[in-house]
């Protein structure tokens, strides 16, 4: 029962109760008429149970003995009372029956665009995902394909929601409202088995990708992605999930593995930089022996050294760095050292090619 049923029966209640507290007939006769206009000045829409329940009172009334006057009185405000509800009963079946063909065109329109969905989904824009994801782009046309047919499907269901919703709002006979709870049953079948399905398989391949991103992208620390790519990746497949129409068990179960993920991401971050803290002193011895033996290789360039022996121990100097400890920026500084203390040896060489070209 609804609120203003309830209203209506409490109200009821609450006439019958006030008519055996009055004592004579005139009073009575005034409560019932006055609680007839009453029920069709409500704000929503008039209260046709209680304006039938007190008119029924109030023509029990009027058999008995009146004065002429009273009884003359009385019924013109009954009549009139009466015919302001055929009025407005008029108006609000002239609305029902508006508000029952527009459902009933909204259905057919319906069912005609669910037999047309091959040419809809056509006309549809391509799904992009945002920020595509390096797990997922091998799979890029696969999830546009699942997305953009769900996002036609959620919208016919979206539609189907709404007219249950205005049928059940539109006054109507319960045969008309079962009639169209009917019809929009079969069009449910024709959409959410299908929709279902649809979410089934999206839902199952993005947390299998999701499971191997979190299983394969965390290998050990010379086979694993830098820092910044992996964080980034998470952060992709966190929106993916959000644009994806996912049951709540895969997307909870994604969601729970790239936190997880991420927690373990940061704790390895936390243990790299404390051990490149760790390291610092010993890099920094090891970047002392290096330029010690590039500093002296760039004395002998100066002083004549000749090409061949230059590249030798240039060389030796390489194979030197890789036997000891280094951080990347300091490998690529120390290579940059080595460069410029054969910068001289190489001017000169082009220098004598310059003049033998003048010969």
């Amino acid at each position: 029962m609804g609120p203003e049923a309830e209203t209506e029966t409490v109200i009821e209640s609450q006439l019958e109760e006030d008519l055996k507290k009055l004592s004579s007939i005139e009073e009575k006769l005034q409560l019932a008429i006055g609680k007839m206009e009453e029920a069709l000045k409500s704000e929503k829409s008039p209260l046709f149970k209680l304006f039938w329940e007190a008119k029924q009172q109030a023509l029990l009334l009027f058999k008995e003995s009146l004065h002429p006057l009273s009884r003359s009185k009385f019924w013109d405000q009954f009549v009139e009372a009466s015919n302001e509800a055929k009025r407005l009963k008029a108006i609000l079946d002239e609305q029902a029956a508006f508000n029952m063909e527009q459902i009933e065109l909204a259905i057919s329109g319906l069912q005609k665009d669910i037999e047309n969905s091959e040419a809809l989904l056509l006309q549809m824009a391509e799904v992009k995902l945002p920020n595509p994801s390096l797990v997922l782009e091998r799979k890029k046309a696969f999830y546009a394909k699942m997305q953009k047919e769900l996002d036609l499907l959620n919208t016919f269901a979206s539609r189907v929601n709404s007219l249950r919703k205005e049928v059940l709002k539109t006054e109507m006979r319960i045969k008309f409202k079962s009639r169209f709870f009917k019809q929009l049953s079969s069009v449910g079948d024709l959409i959410f088995p299908k929709r279902k399905e649809l979410i089934r398989e999206l839902s199952e391949k993005f947390v299998a990708d999701v499971e191997y991103f979190c299983q394969n992208y965390f290998q050990e620390e010379d086979q694993r992605a830098p820092f910044y790519l992996l964080k980034e990746e998470i952060k992709k497949l966190q929106g993916v999930s959000k644009v994806f129409t996912l049951n709540t068990k895969a997307f909870t179960q994604a969601r729970l593995k790239l936190s997880e993920s991420w927690d373990k991401l940061k704790s390895l971050e936390l243990k790299h930089k404390t051990e490149m803290e760790q390291k610092k002193t010993l890099f920094e011895e090891n970047v002392g022996k290096v330029r010690e033996k590039i500093t002296a290789l760039e004395q002998k360039c100066r002083e004549g050294l000749e090409e061949r022996q230059a590249e030798r121990e240039s060389g030796e100097i390489l194979k030197f760095m890789r036997t000891v400890e280094l951080s990347s920026p300091d490998v690529r500084f120390l290579k940059e050292e080595l460069e410029k203390a054969l910068r001289p040896l190489r001017e000169k060489e082009k220098q004598e090619e310059a003049r033998a070209k003048e010969l």
